[in-house]
């Protein structure tokens, strides 16, 4: 009987999940929408309605449960204060999850989930010093230090999505103002093009689109294409977020930056401009030498074979 994890991504729009193997064999995944999910305790319910039958039939044995959420804090086992997500203030995952399935559950951030993912079965495999940037609808980070994912003292490193872009900038769901997530993520690059497009001259696709219907999904379409207006939105984006990168670097000298989620999907689109900005912002001790990449795993379950990964990790 081969044993299973049930890696967990919680996101704002959809929560993934599957059956995955220490080996990295995905047995079963499925999704449902995060608006129709009223409480944690529900959603351990309809998930263990869910997968009991197909762990009988396919002779799988449930070993753990892995879940990466926004502000998913690694050391309470609670979402702390999510701002993307429906449930408001400090909820209660692990136990929850504990006495309804009957097995060990460990609760991380999405970005550490999906930097456990890299180091286990992506393109971190052989890296110790390493960060994760999930761009998203917001932005997440997870790193690793001498081979060791850091949670940091009260259990949220990795903020990166709420470093300052600009003080006087956007608001942001967190609260704040010019938040880099508002910039350089999914969302902030359809921020930026509903702005532009309102005053660009030139001809571009983006304009046939209604702004209110412009996606990071049709912006990267258009860039793939030549759109000018799609390039210059990735080069602007990658200006913003190849300097705070050049800032990372100086202060923790990683070997890479390995990027996921919905952007990352624009490829060199994306890397290669936030890699020259990056350099351009570093000083000569570092230049040219920190790798930029996109995630190693298939992006439609990359993220619940990192909340597996963490599992197995932690466990193991």
């Amino acid at each position: 009987m081969a044993s299973v994890v049930l890696g967990i991504d919680i996101g704002g729009t959809n929560i993934e999940y599957g059956l995955i193997t220490k080996e990295g064999e995905n047995m079963y995944s499925s999704f449902m929408k995060t608006e129709e999910i009223e409480s944690i305790q529900q959603l351990a319910e309809n998930l263990k309605a869910e997968i009991t039958p197909i762990l009988k039939k396919e002779k799988l044995k449930l070993h753990g449960i892995g879940i990466g959420s926004p502000k998913g804090n690694y050391l309470t086992g609670c979402i702390e204060f999510a701002v993307n997500l429906p449930w408001k203030g400090v909820v209660e995952i692990n136990s929850i999850f504990e006495e309804v399935f009957g097995v060990s559950t460990i609760l991380t951030n999405d970005a550490n989930a999906a930097a456990y993912g890299e180091k286990m079965y992506g393109v971190a495999q052989d890296m110790r010093n390493f960060m994760v940037i999930t761009l998203g609808t917001g932005i997440g980070t997870g790193f690793f230090m001498n081979g060791q994912l850091q949670h940091g003292q009260h259990g949220n490193a990795g903020e990166l999505g709420h470093i300052s872009n600009d003080p006087l900038g956007r608001e942001c769901n967190c609260g704040k103002l010019g938040c880099l997530e508002r910039y350089a993520s999914a969302t902030g690059i359809a921020l930026s093009a509903r702005e532009k497009i309102e005053f660009y001259k030139g001809s571009s696709q983006l304009s046939k689109i209604a702004p209110s219907e412009i996606t990071a999904k049709n912006i990267t379409a258009a860039a793939k294409k030549g759109d000018p207006l799609a390039l210059e939105l990735f080069d602007d984006t990658s200006r913003i977020l190849g300097n705070a990168l050049a800032n990372i670097t100086t202060l923790l000298d990683l070997e890479a930056f390995v990027f996921a989620g919905g952007l990352a999907n624009a490829k060199r689109i994306l890397t290669e401009p936030t890699k020259r900005y990056m350099d351009e912002n570093l000083m000569e001790d570092f230049k040219s030498k920190v790798q930029i990449v996109c995630s190693g795993l298939l992006s439609e379950n990359s993220a619940i074979f990192g909340a597996a990964a963490l599992y197995w990790n932690e466990k193991n």
